[in-house]
């Protein structure tokens, strides 16, 4: 057992590391640092070139997108947007001063996290998608980098803004003014603090380079989105401190404004738009430095590392895979900025090259095309950077499809194996499986730790294929405990959905499908409905419109589940790449909302739900319990609202005065957390059944999810809790659906049966006895809870027919409707009697017996007359609805003779005659059926054990 869950467990983790190498793709970090003396400088007072400027003042604006900056922006006139054409003074600077400004398109290489961003800004490496997650614990960067090379120039560098740059620059700056930087909520702190230090420092004389951050834009896009009044706020800010840098700018001296990444229009940047990689760049000095003007320029951010370090002549950071921005460089000055740039790209590209081999075939035949042409040629140097970047760039942001087709495949493949030992109750592996299983696992282990050789993928991808199909053959013909149609069509909506997200544009529109796969399942909840409400009407011979009324009770419900779906859409959020997709004012937090009306329309809407989720909620339980304990827990159910009701006020407050109170209403939201887990508790543990224990959990946990998700989708969290309780109902309210097995009925397993698939035992007569008594008393554990008559019907027939399974007899209670309508039009005159009986007067209740005794006389006779046709060993049982009466007994020992009649059939009365008892209370019904039950059993094994002694099961 140990080791069949051990070579398992391997298995999966394997499986996984296989697929994270080929996904989640690491770049490894050269700990190599360029220096003055890797290249000849024809000054001697110059590191490699000589420099254009002394001092850079370096801003980041946070999210500056590309079109808050570009004067030609298309889109909403000035005046109407709110983050278009809000920075005057700077597109003043670039139409007037096209020599002096330059302005371009600054491309950010995915994920566009701010740490990530400014590790490839000051480093001027690309970086891979698992890097995203360091985003919230920044460590300090052991790449080179501008800041450690302006230093070992004995240059200084002082920071202000953002502390994350502290996290990563610990100790190189010079003097540091810094602030936390995760407070969304903030808009104003970190700049506030940054402008009161930057016209001091810039007056300072003993710093090279001054780096500013200023985090408002990006905290106003997370907050409100970008078409907000309080983003035209802080860019007119922006455009007020740019305007004042530049009119007191000196004349040695270049600045550059800049954003790291761009956002949506919901505010967010990850990496996966245009909107979200394009920022804006803007360089400006009172000389000139435009030298050869392009068109809408565009260039990546990688490009700006080699840019400032040839500028002001430091060394470019060894890891860097950025080209020069040309523009920047007379062409006396370009040729030898080029030069230097290719050489200390080569030299990273050749470092790279030896950690990571598999490189080598894709810049080899770059760099011999390199050496073979001419150093001082620009634009070679410049063709050469391009493709060896063009290279890291796939090799760093593609997926290894080999690794995670393999790691797929193995996880798959194990899963099936798993589900194989499962379903034939092995709790050990052959010789043969633990071989196969462990060289899988060697290959897998090798591939993990770096070998990924291509014939040891190929042989990987031949195994597991076909020990999939191998044990995926086994498994559909092994012996499942229960194969029904609904475990049918819930595997296969599982595997449509599972395939799904093998598809980008699925992956994409994952809404409409998961909307699809819902509605497929409500139409397969509509034909159970059907089947199940001919199945009824064929076992109590209703009317035709009774069978209606059993159909449309139900599937009202589903047709609303199925409305409700649709009308969910309205409520989506848009992906960036859903360009058909019309978000609406109900997806935006409130605080989003710039319009003062929608905002207070939200905020009824709202409360409105509030309060009717507590009135639907707290009084369906109120009815069900009135303790003390029940009171306290409806209060704090009634505190939790209005403190989610307190919550949202609060966020219509103005940003000045939100600020003040954000501590509380913090501690709002808090509280309703943990009072939502206090009545979750309470309600798990005080349900009396399945429907109070959904409705108390719905009514403990809705204002945590209304906390979450915001008052935009209370709405439809509404809809949705009130979907699940009529679901509840509709299920607890009627007998479950008779599953149709597809295992044939001599292959179901009873829960005792300690046998292998094929396989049979032979029992002793004792021993035979002992194991149906077992059997039979195991089962009113499972009846005692059950009220409704024709759930517990079912729940007893599921119980003689694991006897009849057990004593390999074939169980019947299926009847033909028609045969049995036709002994019901023998009965009509009696039964138009007892019908007449409820409308003259007699009581509905002895209606109801009569009928039931007259439907229960039609099925035994049906049952009685067509013994003839039925095969040997059969389990019969004859149901009523008032009691239940067993028949157990092989019918090759039946005879039309009076004296071969079961007892329970003598015992059986008239309908003129009979007066049936009410089913009796659950003490003593369930002592009866306990007693029924023995007897059935040790009458039937008796005639089966005497009659066929030593029967193979």
């Amino acid at each position: 057992m140990f080791g069949r869950y051990l070579l398992l467990s391997v298995g999966y983790i394997l499986s996984l590391l296989v697929f994270q190498g080929g996904f989640l793709l690491k770049r490894h970090e050269l700990q190599l640092f360029s220096s003055c003396g890797d290249v000849v400088s024809s000054a001697s007072s110059s590191c490699w070139i000589k420099p254009s400027f002394k001092r850079a003042i370096w801003i980041v604006v946070d999210a500056l997108r590309y079109d808050f900056v570009d004067p030609e922006a298309s889109g909403p006139l000035p005046g109407v947007s709110f983050f278009q054409h809000q920075m005057p003074n700077l597109e003043h600077l670039i139409r007037t001063q096209p020599e002096n400004t330059m302005f371009a398109r600054f491309i950010a290489d995915p994920p566009t996290t701010t740490l990530q961003r400014l590790k490839g800004l000051t480093s001027g490496s690309l970086p891979t998608f698992i890097d995203a997650g360091a985003n919230f614990a920044a460590t300090s960067i052991g790449e080179d980098n501008i800041v450690d090379q302006i230093r070992s120039t004995k240059r200084n560098v002082t920071f202000l803004g953002d502390d994350t740059w502290v996290s990563l620059y610990p100790t190189q700056f010079h003097r540091t003014y810094a602030m936390p930087s995760f407070d969304i909520n903030d808009l104003h702190s970190v700049d506030s603090m940054v402008l009161e230090n930057l016209f001091s420092e810039i007056a300072r004389p003993d710093w090279q380079l001054l780096i500013v951050h200023f985090l408002g834009v990006d905290h106003c896009g997370h907050k409100y989105g970008p078409d907000h009044l309080e983003m035209k706020f802080k860019l007119r800010q922006m455009d007020t401190v740019i305007k004042n840098i530049t009119q007191n700018l000196a004349d040695d001296t270049i600045l550059f404004v800049m954003g790291d990444h761009g956002m949506t229009m919901t505010g967010d940047h990850g990496g996966d738009s245009e909107s979200e990689t394009n920022a804006a760049f803007v360089a400006y000095a009172k000389q000139k430095i435009v030298w050869n003007q392009r068109h809408q320029p565009s260039v990546y951010q990688v490009d700006f590392v080699p840019t400032l370090s040839l500028l002001l002549d430091f060394p470019i950071p060894f890891s860097n895979v950025g080209r020069l921005i040309e523009e920047f460089f007379p062409a006396s000055a370009l040729v030898k900025a080029s030069k230097a740039n290719c050489w200390q790209m080569i030299r990273f590209v050749q470092s790279y090259v030896e950690k990571q081999p598999h490189l080598k075939p894709h810049v080899d035949w770059i760099l011999r095309d390199f050496e073979n042409g001419q150093e001082n040629d620009v634009e070679k140097n410049s063709v050469v950077m391009r493709r060896l970047q063009e290279v890291l760039r796939e090799a760093w942001t593609s997926f290894d499809m080999a690794l995670m087709r393999v790691g797929l495949i193995s996880f798959v493949d194990f899963l099936i194996f798993h589900l194989y030992l499962l379903a034939n109750r092995s709790n050990s592996i052959t010789i043969a499986s633990f071989a196969v299983r462990s060289g899988v696992m060697l290959l897998e282990l090798a591939v993990t730790l770096g070998n990924e050789a291509q014939f040891i993928v190929n042989a990987l991808d031949m195994i597991l294929v076909s020990s999939t199909i191998f044990y995926f053959v086994l498994l559909l013909f092994s012996r499942m405990p229960v194969i029904t149609q609904r475990v049918l069509a819930a595997a296969v909506f599982f595997v449509f959905y599972c395939a799904s997200m093998v598809s980008n544009s699925f992956v994409v529109y994952e809404s409409n499908v998961l909307r699809f796969i819902i509605q497929s399942i409500f139409a397969f909840c509509i034909y159970e409905c059907v089947v199940f409400a001919r199945q009824k009407a064929r076992k109590n011979l209703n009317s035709l419109s009774d069978f209606a009324q059993a159909v449309t009770s139900d599937i009202k419900w589903i047709l609303l589940c199925v409305v409700a779906t649709r009308v969910f859409s309205a409520f989506e959020r848009c992906r960036e790449e859903q360009v058909d997709c019309e978000a609406t004012f109900f997806t935006g937090s409130l605080s989003a909302v710039s319009d003062e009306y929608e905002k207070r329309i939200r905020f009824l809407i709202g409360v409105f739900c509030l309060f009717v989720v507590q009135m639907r909620f707290g009084l369906a339980r109120k009815r069900k319990s009135n303790s003390v304990i029940w009171k306290l827990s409806s209060a704090s159910s009634w505190i939790a609202l209005g403190a989610v009701a307190l919550h949202w006020v609060l966020q219509l407050l103005p940003d000045a005065v939100f600020q003040r109170l954000q501590s509380f209403s913090l501690g709002c939201a808090q509280s309703v957390y943990v009072l939502g887990l206090l009545n979750c508790v309470y309600a798990i543990q005080s349900a009396e059944d399945v429907r109070l224990t959904v409705i108390g959990i719905l009514h403990a946990l809705a204002p945590t999810l209304m906390i979450i998700l915001g008052d935009g989708m209370a709405i439809p969290l509404l809809v949705l809790l009130a979907l699940v309780t009529s679901v509840v109902n509709i299920v607890q309210n009627r007998s479950p659906m008779s599953d149709r097995e597809f295992t044939p009925p001599d292959e179901r397993l009873s829960p005792d049966l300690d046998t292998m698939p094929g396989q049979r035992k032979d029992f002793s007569e004792d021993e035979l006895k002992i194991r149906l008594i077992a059997l039979v008393e195991e089962r009113p554990v499972i009846w005692k809870a059950q009220s409704d008559d024709l759930k517990l019907k079912d729940e007893r027939i599921k119980a003689l027919a694991d006897i009849a399974n057990l004593l390999n007899s074939e169980f019947r209670v299926q009847y033909d409707g028609s045969k049995v309508a036709r002994e019901f039009k023998k009965l009509k005159y009696s039964y138009s009697r007892a019908k007449a009986a409820g409308k003259t007067g007699e009581g509905a209740d002895d209606a109801k017996r009569r009928k039931n005794a007259f439907r229960y006389t039609a099925e035994m006779r049906f049952l009685q007359q067509n013994e003839h046709a039925m095969d040997k060993e059969r389990v019969v049982v004859g149901i009523g609805d008032e009691e239940l009466i067993y028949q157990a007994r092989p019918l090759s020992s039946c005879s039309a003779d009076e004296s071969d009649v079961s007892a329970s059939q003598k015992n059986m009365k008239t309908p003129a005659s009979r007066t049936p008892r009410k089913r009796p209370r659950r003490e003593s019904g369930i002592e009866d059926i306990d007693r029924a039950m023995l007897e059935t059993v040790q009458n039937l094994t008796g005639k089966l054990t005497s009659e066929q002694s030593g029967r193979r099961l």
